[in-house]
């Protein structure tokens, strides 16, 4: 991403989650389509002091689709704001979104694998926990003209 000293550059993906609202109008009622963003976005302000260096106003949230409500979709939101001032070339790094997936499989003789004692005879199960952090590497560079 490149920007200007003292202008915001944003940077941001992810999707848009439709849901069904009901407008009640005249005593007749009409659906209606809302979303809701789901996005990984990167704000980042630079400035640069007079020695070279710069400091960087930078905001980072994760936001992922979470439970199914009547008002439409839950969305979690993770995020992490910062000040730092950095040399010219130097990179950072910002870490602390970490996301828990927990997955469990069971995989057997089909029918057989409900029954509780021979689900571990004709059966299998896997637990899997995984954790993972997104980093998020930055490295300020001045372009003079």
């Amino acid at each position: 991403v490149i920007t200007i000293n003292g202008q915001e550059a944003v940077i941001k993906q992810g999707t848009e989650i439709p849901f069904q609202t009901t407008v009640v109008a005249g005593g007749a009622a009409a659906a209606n389509i809302q979303f809701k963003e789901a996005v990984l976005e990167l704000k980042v302000l630079p400035i640069i002091s007079p020695d070279g260096r710069v400091m960087l106003d930078i905001s980072l949230k994760q936001d992922t689709p979470g439970v199914q409500t009547p008002q439409g979709p839950a969305i979690n939101t993770k995020q992490v704001t910062t000040k730092v001032i950095v040399n010219d070339g130097d990179t950072l790094v910002i870490g602390g979104i970490i996301d828990s997936l927990k997955n469990r499989t069971t995989e057997g003789v089909a029918g057989l694998v409900r029954v509780p004692i021979l689900k571990w005879l004709f059966g299998q199960e896997r637990i899997q926990d995984q954790d993972v952090e997104l980093l998020i590497f930055i490295t300020p560079t001045i372009i003079m003209d």
